[in-house]
């Protein structure tokens, strides 16, 4: 494939599976957890690989083994690199990413900086056991997160009345405080509760399903392997509740109109 040239969904597709090779096959040598979430595992449980109209891969990784991967290396094989808010002071995300060194993806509504096709990683933290206080503590996330997008690039839209006044009222407050600032605050929010520790556990890193991701640790307690493409990737025990507990009834298809990509990027190879 030339150099500069677009490449196409299945193209991507491919390129991430291999990403997700690489990424697994270092978690393995250095015995750290990780499982597929989201889309991907809908697609591992209900189509053995991706769901067709698909264009990501997401991980998640307890929060020590997160942490231990970000701090053992910056690259799992060779132009497969690592990016986060440990060797990138200006990263706009709390997760991480892994991504393909010799391709250039440009994506819509984002500032990743200079990055190739990639996978996401997301760290799981703990939270407070008592309900009453787990509840003020996501509310409070939710709060930050309202902050935290409206200093990202074109990342929240006014669509609504209610976001064009919430945009109208944390923009200042937000840009005052600075994007950077709001990431460190809210990483060192986001890791008060241990994983290990916690009986309630939560991806906290991202505002994507932020309350419907509450769920019991004992979901990750076991790890089985399932069919993703070519690969075998590893996927929580509990991943029958932790789906139904996000998506409701996922093994039925969605509505043909939903039925497409949820990100808008052009990826060439350099």
């Amino acid at each position: 494939m030339e150099n500069g040239q677009e490449i196409s969904l299945q193209e991507i597709q491919k390129l991430e599976v291999q990403v997700l090779s690489k990424f697994i096959d270092y978690c393995k040598a250095h015995d750290l957890k990780y499982y597929i979430a989201y889309g991907s595992l809908i697609g591992a449980i209900r189509h053995k690989g991706f769901i067709p109209w698909d264009d990501d891969i997401d991980v998640i990784m307890p929060r020590d083994d997160y942490e231990k991967l970000l701090g053992m290396t910056d690259r799992v094989a060779e132009h497969m690199l690592l990016a986060s808010r440990y060797n990138r002071p200006q990263w706009p995300y709390l997760f991480a990413k892994c991504y393909d060194s010799e391709t250039e993806m440009v994506e819509e509504g984002y500032d990743s900086g200079v990055i190739g096709v990639y996978i996401d990683i997301f760290p799981v933290d703990g939270l407070p056991n008592n309900i009453f206080f787990r509840k003020l503590h996501m509310y409070w996330l939710r709060f930050l997160y309202g902050m935290f997008v409206t200093v990202q690039k074109d990342n929240l839209k006014a669509t609504t009345p209610l976001r064009a006044v919430l945009k109208r009222i944390l923009f200042p407050l937000a840009s005052y405080i600075g994007r950077i600032r709001l990431r460190d605050y809210i990483d060192g929010f986001i890791r008060s509760h241990p994983f290990s520790k916690s009986e309630f556990v939560a991806v906290q890193s991202t505002d994507v399903y932020c309350l419907k991701q509450v769920m019991k640790r004992h979901v990750y307690y076991e790890t089985e392997l399932r069919k993703f493409e070519n690969l075998d990737v590893a996927i929580p025990s509990g991943y029958d509740e932790m789906l139904k507990h996000i998506y409701g009834d996922y093994m039925c298809f969605p509505p043909i109109e939903q039925q497409v990509s949820h990100h808008h990027y052009v990826v060439r190879f350099k």
